[in-house]
């Protein structure tokens, strides 16, 4: 990017000729960093689920598992670290690499983790009952 000066206030040019102004530089650096952080966070985050789901299960009973195909928490910690802190690694490692595909990876990841809170979501409610303390009716009077 190419800076110049007009009327008083910054301005660069990018490599398409199109002229940005220092605010939005400074809202894509924002983004940039924003982006950074919280695909990092997340799957470390998705690392440490993955080291105390197969011992303890982050101290929930193997019973929530009880309508799912899984007897212990080792395969959906496996699947957590792989898929959840897979993509959420790549996206963060495209990220700061500033590799054009960065977005769509980014989209990837947050819709496996998505995907990932919806399926547990699902699992867990099926087995406790926790549908059926959300979902009453309250009669009108």
């Amino acid at each position: 990017m190419t800076p110049t000066r007009r009327a008083g206030f910054a301005k660069s040019t990018d490599s398409q000729g199109y002229e940005v102004t220092m605010k939005t530089l400074a809202l894509i650096r924002l983004a940039w960093r924003i982006t950074v952080g919280v695909t990092l966070f997340n799957a470390v985050t998705a690392v440490a689920g993955c080291c105390d789901r197969p011992h303890r299960g982050l101290g929930m009973p193997a019973s929530m598992l009880s309508n799912s195909s899984f007897d212990s928490f080792l395969w959906p910690g496996i699947i957590l670290v792989v898929i959840v802190g897979g993509t959420q690694l790549v996206a963060a490692v495209l990220t700061i690499a500033r590799q054009s595909s960065a977005p769509l990876w980014v989209a990837v990841a947050g819709c496996s983790m998505v995907i990932w809170i919806f399926v547990e979501t699902v699992l867990i409610e099926g087995s406790h009952g926790c549908r059926d303390s959300t979902s009453r009716q309250v009669s009108s009077s």
